[in-house]
């Protein structure tokens, strides 16, 4: 009788075990769709902001310091500084600081998840050029921003996403 109830209870922590491994299997497979999808859904978007912007790395932010602008009272400044973990297109940095210009009463975030950032510069410093210049840096973003930032002309002058209208 202890033979079989040891051999009951080994049976049902295998179970136990079989149930936890298949319910992370399909979190897992779930999880994988979704980012899957959230890919084919913003690789586009990143390849078009790694032709239209000089400037695409792979960074993580460590400060946010926030300006108001006191001669237009609508505008803040959120001037940004992040560890460049790898560039993928422009000039190579350990560091670098940017500006993002915000209607005033935004709140601001200092998130410190690795991100693919793509920037526009004017004499040496640079700025978001304010629609799609931050995307995930999952494995397969950085690729597809690799392969796009290979291809494009290294000498090309002219930036759509940086244009002043």
């Amino acid at each position: 009788m202890l033979r079989h109830k040891t051999l009951y209870n080994h049976m049902k922590s295998n179970m136990n075990l079989l149930i936890l491994v298949v319910l992370m299997a399909s979190s897992a497979s779930a999880k994988s769709d979704t980012d899957s999808e959230v890919f084919e859904t913003q690789a586009p978007f990143l390849i078009e902001a790694i032709v239209n912007t000089p400037y695409s790395a792979v960074v993580r932010h460590t400060n946010v310091d926030v300006i108001n602008e006191s001669d237009t009272g609508s505008i803040t400044q959120f001037v940004y500084e992040a560890e460049v973990i790898e560039t993928l297109r422009g000039k190579q940095h350990k560091r670098i600081r940017y500006t993002l210009y915000v209607e005033q009463d935004e709140d601001v975030t200092l998130d410190t998840t690795p991100v693919i950032i793509t920037l526009c510069s004017d004499n040496d410093e640079y700025y978001w050029p304010g629609v799609g210049a931050q995307f995930s840096a999952a494995i397969s973003f950085v690729q597809a921003a690799k392969n796009s930032a290979s291809q494009v002309d290294k000498h090309q002058s002219h930036f759509a996403f940086c244009d002043v209208n």
